[in-house]
């Protein structure tokens, strides 16, 4: 995309679920492989430009964007929503954003944040965005296909202060408890969660 490229986009979407899903010969993706290879290079290639991605992903062509949240919101995309239900969800999602817009905070990616923290068992990922005096943001996901207990340990003195690490569903706003820094989650099979996370006393 940045080679062929010759203006800057407004704006770029992402869709897979055409050409590339099963079936089509060389043309089709794994989702546990190139799907997730090609998905991050589309998104890094749009933010060298600073420009806001989204991703379009049509129910059962073969992937559902209930699912597919798991893998985007790795990648701080959102879904296009289609339908009520989605709207719903996907409402909430932007609801955190304004709350705590990652747009312009430390970004913390899955593939490179083990200083940060680290996740059980395989399969299980997190990216976190970090805002100076908020903590973090942290998009846990299970991109497997078996429903898993899943932990997340954070490193770290500024996440782990004197009054302990205070933790809580971003969507619920359910306090979630902690041992040590070690957080608990139960996920879907291509669930997700979204949690903040303080050192100290909850604002």
């Amino acid at each position: 995309m940045g080679s062929c490229s010759i203006k800057k986009p407004n704006y770029v979407f992402v869709q897979f679920g055409h050409n590339d899903q099963p079936g089509k010969g060389e043309w089709s993706t794994d989702a546990n492989s190139d799907y997730q290879e090609y998905l991050h290079q589309y998104v890094r290639d749009a933010r060298q430009w600073c420009v806001p991605s989204e991703f379009l992903v049509y129910d059962g062509q073969p992937y559902y964007a209930k699912d597919v949240l798991a893998l985007t919101l790795l990648h701080g995309v959102l879904i296009r929503p289609s339908g009520y239900e989605a709207l719903d969800r996907i409402a909430a999602l932007w609801k955190v954003y304004d709350e705590f817009p990652f747009q312009d905070a430390k970004l913390h990616p899955y593939w490179n944040n083990a200083e940060l923290l680290t996740c059980e068992p395989a399969g299980v990922y997190a990216t976190a965005y970090e805002r100076s005096g908020e903590g973090l943001l942290v998009f846990v996901s299970n991109l497997t296909d078996r429903d898993t207990d899943a932990t997340v340990t954070l490193h770290g003195e500024k996440l782990n202060g004197e009054d302990g690490t205070l933790v809580w569903d971003a969507l619920s706003r359910e306090a979630i408890a902690t041992d040590n820094g070690t957080i608990r989650v139960h996920l879907a099979a291509w669930g997700y969660r979204a949690l903040r996370t303080r050192a100290g006393a909850r604002k």
